[in-house]
């Protein structure tokens, strides 16, 4: 069974919390569409977001530990990972994958993990990077693991890999034992939004950052190289339960 785990940032540091619990209620939403019965959705959170999507897979788990506080919010997130992780152990799930607040994924998952169950895991090498309320997408199938959170299904065992120093949840290139590795999913996995207001990767200041410290234009031709323009096309957004929000 796939444990999805969803940390949700606090109340106190979110920009709009109307905002995040609109985002949060279409990835909800987008994950409860498996085409598999075996999964749960973990959600792990200082202040429990006022969804309106309800599903029995879903669980809260509310976070009593002081909220750990860092300029990314990443310590934050890693310690509400870990607290999920123990709930999904607990429930004898055999792997996790950790979903952003804001992120849709392919309903094809939890079957992918159920004709797999001892497999080591998988990463979502390929999926599409959309901006908020865009009629345009942009699908990277070869590294788009190393853009989006939403990237990593690991078992359950080799779960802490998943994290280094800090701790952080590292979903790039984790740190596995010698002679395992995830393997690339097939298929596209994930739609990464981005500009919605909450993303804590990539908002607009921090990819002027990165166009400075890439080169300008230089910057644009070495993404074009990976990203490949698509219609979001009615078909897509049924998929990934993909809708723009008001």
């Amino acid at each position: 069974m796939l444990a999805f785990v969803v940390p949700v940032k606090p109340r106190a540091v979110t920009a709009d919390w109307n905002r995040l619990t609109a985002l949060l209620d279409r990835t909800l939403r987008s994950i409860c569409a498996q085409d598999c019965a075996g999964f749960v959705v973990l959600v792990a959170c200082h202040d429990v977001p006022p969804v309106t999507f309800v599903h029995p897979a879903i669980r809260f788990l509310v976070v009593d530990e002081p909220a750990a506080g860092s300029v990314t919010g990443e310590r934050d997130k890693a310690m509400k990972i870990k607290h999920a992780q123990r709930h999904a152990a607990d429930q004898q799930c055999t792997h996790i994958m950790v979903v952003d607040a804001d992120d849709c994924v392919s309903p094809r998952l939890a079957a992918t993990v159920a004709a797999a169950p001892d497999a080591p895991g998988w990463q979502l090498t390929s999926g599409y990077v959309w901006k908020e309320g865009s009629k345009i997408a942009f699908r990277n199938t070869r590294n788009f693991h190393h853009t989006c959170g939403s990237t990593a299904i690991a078992r359950v065992d080799l779960f802490d890999h998943m994290f280094v120093e800090g701790p952080h949840y590292t979903f790039e290139e984790p740190r596995l034992p010698a002679g395992i590795a995830l393997a690339p999913l097939g298929f596209p996995g994930a739609i990464y939004s981005i500009l919605n207001g909450e993303n804590i990767f990539l908002d607009r200041q921090r990819i002027q950052s990165h166009k400075r410290s890439e080169g300008g234009p230089r910057y644009f031709v070495r993404k074009a190289k990976r990203y490949r323009p698509v219609l979001v096309t009615p078909r897509m957004r049924r998929h990934f339960g993909l809708y723009d929000l008001p």
